[in-house]
């Protein structure tokens, strides 16, 4: 028998391995101390009482002990003055994806919904709490407003909890594994009228109950026409809630279409599970497509069978999309309980493990995402003046844009200025497939991008091309490169006619929709660019780089710095690397060590060229004002391309600083290894990238596609250039995972100062003391894991001397 001996300090482990389980018909026993422990009954075995003990024994032969004198109450009403969100906020400027603020209706006190138009599912909510000192928490882990960051494909439970208040929890740790050749029972559950209800009754007597009459020729209906109920907005969706007789594991479901009609079909289906009616889990999605799901009248879909990964109360089908209206119409639905024979073909049951977590007001976060309703990108329409086309980069013509934003993004319609820009992507034929510059009169938000007159409209001319910008400047995005881009997928008209599938986004410059400074007028802006084509330019003095000054124009009255200022300026850089000296007071290390992070993970080898290598000076002539390198710009030859002409696909496992050598290699270099604390910088950036960055990025990859598919497909009719990219998506995911991993996997670490070394752990039992031990995982200090499903009393067995961490903190083995 296991036991938990509690004491006026409990070791609380937090883990963030599974949802909270709601604290629903729990016990609840306070202390004379002011801590608050919760057991659900569902994990309840036996609950004792000896003269000076009250014993609960739970799931697993757990064994909590309680001196009684101990005890100030205990009983099954939970505490009133659980704390509270009073906001909960998706801001712009915590979210480089989102465009757009998005702030909670919480007069529900309890569940959140949003809608929220933006491609990526990775958000960083900003919000406040009642007490202002109250712990929120995701699957225990404590949460910071704008900075946590976290996936919200999934509903997303928040807890705002008490101080000092645990409830026991199981938490699943890995789901149960079937063979595909399990032998089961299908028996039919007898579902009743009062077991279903919808967001969406009928006002005609077409109710869900006509589903279970085994007729055909009467159905269910989603609210229509006049009557008591309203009609639900056309962006919402009608679902159907099921309450078992029974909780369920294994399922099987099927429906029939309306008998008497072909319109009413079903085009994407959501099937969820619940244990208490109100916070849902997603299981699976059904789609035309990919299930093929009926069209026809009459037509019958048979689901397969469907682990739900644990025994389940409640279900949801909900129609995600519909193809006439979101009108939800079924004419028989049937539930089956699924049962394995025998084994089972079960290869290993679940998996579970029980810990407390911090208890408080629980609050499910469901993010209605735009994207998933949306059936093309954005339009853009640009009508030029006399119906010209564009033939030149050294001139604007004057024309109308009109923007539709498809229901994700805000549209907009204004006048503006276009040319043509780009350098081997441009071609003087006019209806070629080509790059364009947009300039505005006064400073614009389209899309509901940061304010600026100047954008772009890249091409993606290269075969295989579509995604590698998108991807490219996600990466800036989440590495915190200065200035990084934004990139919305967009189909371009001109005149009227098609042009193709597009991407619109920021034009590189110092502006406030890129590089944005409090002062311009004494700042500068350069590339090392080959082509060497601006009116200032000049050659560096020790690695004869090609310097283009693209910003200021001295010809500006109000630019008070001169081109013999930055030359200056910029010979101090290579004079501090010619002479092997530390150049952490004339470039900006912590910048340096993100734009490099970027280049060489996506294996972004035109900064060797060089070729489109921006860097910017705040205050030339200021020997403590530093250069800083970037925003990170033109990506076609990246992730392999210019090695083999194709994208994610060459050896992942390449390194970077080696495989090339071009004109500015030694330049590069020499930048990457003079400075000892760049290559800690480095090793930071990494680290915190591979904790809180790839996941985001890897997820994005799929994401960019699923929504851009349409506008890729498009593009091929008359490029002959968007199919087939499902694939890129996936090898981009595996290629992008397999290059982190080897490259953080050979940097050299680093502890640093503000990362003290503590356990993180309070108040552990001594080794004798008889307890339950909650499994943690050890890590080394490059993200290794050396050591899984360990109690914490013999996690440093074994350990050679060093630092390792656990549950996000460092530990110190001697």
């Amino acid at each position: 028998m296991k036991s938990f001996y509690f004491r006026s300090l409990l070791a609380v482990v937090l883990t963030c391995l599974s949802a909270q389980m709601q604290a629903q018909d729990s016990l609840f026993i306070s202390m004379k101390n002011g801590e608050l422990y919760v057991f659900p009954n569902e994990l309840v075995t036996e609950q004792q009482e000896t003269s000076s003990l009250l014993i609960i024994t739970t799931e697993d032969e757990w064994q909590h002990r309680f001196d009684k004198s101990s005890i100030a109450s205990m009983g099954t009403e939970a505490p009133s003055d659980l704390p509270t969100f009073t906001s909960f906020k998706i801001n712009n400027k915590y979210n480089d994806q989102v465009f757009t603020d998005v702030i909670a209706d919480l007069s529900s006190g309890k569940d959140i919904k949003m809608q929220i138009g933006a491609i990526g599912r990775w958000l960083t909510p900003s919000f406040n709490t009642q007490p202002a000192t109250a712990g929120v928490y995701v699957d225990a882990v404590q949460q910071t407003s704008k900075e946590s960051r976290l996936n919200f494909a999934n509903p997303v439970t928040y807890t705002v909890a008490r101080d000092n208040s645990y409830v026991f929890t199981r938490v699943l740790v890995s789901p149960e594994e079937i063979s595909d050749d399990a032998e089961y029972t299908s028996t039919k559950v007898e579902l009743t009228a009062d077991m279903i209800s919808t967001n969406a009754p009928s006002n005609h007597g077409e109710d869900p109950v006509n589903m279970l009459d085994g007729d055909i020729n009467t159905f269910f209906h989603s609210t229509w026409g006049d009557g008591p109920y309203e009609k639900l907005p056309l962006d919402e969706h009608p679902y159907l809630d099921f309450a078992l007789p029974e909780a369920l594991h294994h399922i099987q479901f099927s429906y029939t279409l309306r008998s008497n009609s072909s319109d009413y079909y079903i085009e994407d289906l959501l099937l969820q599970a619940s244990n208490d009616g109100v916070t849902w889990k997603n299981i699976r999605e059904f789609t035309l497509t990919e299930d093929n799901l009926p069209t026809s009248a009459a037509g019958t879909f048979i689901s397969p069978i469907i682990n739900l990964g644990q025994d389940y109360l409640y279900l949801r089908l909900e129609m995600v999309k519909g193809h006439h209206k979101n009108y939800l119409v079924l004419s028989e639905f049937s539930l089956y309980k699924v049962e394995y024979t025998g084994n089972g073909g079960i290869i290993s049951p679940a998996e579970y493990k029980y810990e407390y977590r911090p208890y408080g007001r629980e609050y499910p976060v469901n993010i209605e995402w735009l994207t998933d309703k949306a059936t093309r990108v954005p339009r853009i329409d640009i009508n030029i003046e006399n119906g010209a086309m564009v033939s030149s980069k050294d001139y604007y013509l004057n024309a109308e844009i009109i923007i539709d934003g498809a229901g994700v993004f805000p549209s907009m319609t204004d006048s503006v200025q276009i040319k043509g820009r780009g350098n081997t992507s441009w071609d003087d034929y006019p209806y070629a497939k080509n790059p364009y510059r947009l300039k505005f009169v006064d400073k614009v938000k389209p899309f509901g991008l940061t304010k600026g007159r100047n954008w772009v409209l890249l091409a993606n001319k290269q075969y295989n091309s579509m995604m590698a910008n998108a991807v490219g400047m996600k990466i800036a995005c989440v590495a915190g490169t200065p200035g990084a881009n934004h990139i919305v997928p967009v189909d371009l008209y001109m005149n009227g006619s098609y042009r193709g599938s597009y991407m619109f986004t920021e034009k590189v410059g110092l502006a406030n929709n890129s590089v944005d400074l409090d002062d311009e007028s004494t700042a500068a802006l350069l590339e090392l660019d080959t082509y060497y084509d601006e009116t200032y330019k000049f050659r560096s003095a020790h690695y004869n780089l090609p310097v283009n000054i693209k910003e200021p124009d001295f010809t500006d009255p109000e630019i008070t710095i001169t081109q013999s200022q930055i030359q200056t300026d910029w010979r101090r850089v290579e004079y501090a690397l010619k002479n092997n000296l530390s150049i952490s007071s004339i470039v900006d290390l912590d910048y340096l060590a993100r734009f490099f992070m970027v280049n060489e993970l996506i294996m972004n080898y035109e900064i060797m060229h060089p070729k489109s290598t921006f860097l910017y000076k705040e205050v030339v002539g200021d020997a403590n004002d530093p250069f800083i390198f970037g925003p990170i710009w033109d990506l076609d030859w990246a992730f392999g391309y210019e090695n083999n002409r194709t994208y994610f696909e060459f050896n992942p496992k390449t390194d970077y600083w080696t495989s090339m050598n071009m004109e500015a290699t030694q330049f590069i270099k020499d930048l990457r290894t003079v400075d000892k604390k760049l290559d800690k910088a480095y090793y930071r950036v990494w680290r915190d990238f591979m904790k809180n960055g790839l996941d985001e990025v890897l997820d994005y990859c799929i994401d960019y596609y699923k929504y851009a598919k349409p506008s890729f497909e498009m593009n091929a009719y008359i490029w002959g250039e968007g199919s087939g990219y499902e694939k890129t998506a996936n090898n981009a995911q595996t290629w992008l995972k397999t290059r982190a991993e080897y490259i953080f996997s050979n940097l050299t670490p680093y502890e640093f100062d503000d990362d003290p070394i503590e356990d993180g752990i309070e108040d552990i039992p001594a080794a004798n003391t008889t307890f339950r031990a909650t499994l943690v995982d050890v890590y080394d200090v490059r993200g290794i894991c050396v050591k899984r499903g360990v109690s914490i009393e013999n996690m440093r067995d074994g350990l050679a001397p060093g630092v390792y961490v656990v549950n996000g903190k460092k530990i110190m083995v001697k």
